[in-house]
C-alpha cells in the first residue's frame, strides 16, 4: 500500500475522489474496527429501505 500522508480528522467526514484511487482501502486500513455499511449491495440497501431504524440500531450496538 502506498503511505498516505493524509490525517484522519477528530469528527466525522466524507472522502470524495474518483473511483479506484484507495479511499476504501485507506479507511479499511485506518479503521479496521469500523463498522461498515455498502449501499451498492443491494442486500444492504433494500434492507436499510426497509427498516431505516435498523442503522440506528446496528450503530448503538457498537457504541
Amino acid at each position: 500500500m502506498v503511505t498516505r500522508s493524509f490525517r484522519l480528522p477528530k469528527h466525522s467526514f466524507f472522502p470524495f475522489g474518483p473511483r479506484g484511487t484507495g479511499k476504501t482501502t485507506w479507511l479499511r486500513h485506518v479503521l479496521p474496527d469500523a463498522l461498515w455499511f455498502d449501499l451498492l449491495s443491494t442486500q444492504t440497501f433494500l434492507a436499510l429501505t426497509r427498516q431505516p431504524e435498523s442503522f440506528r440500531q446496528q450503530v448503538e450496538a457498537r457504541a
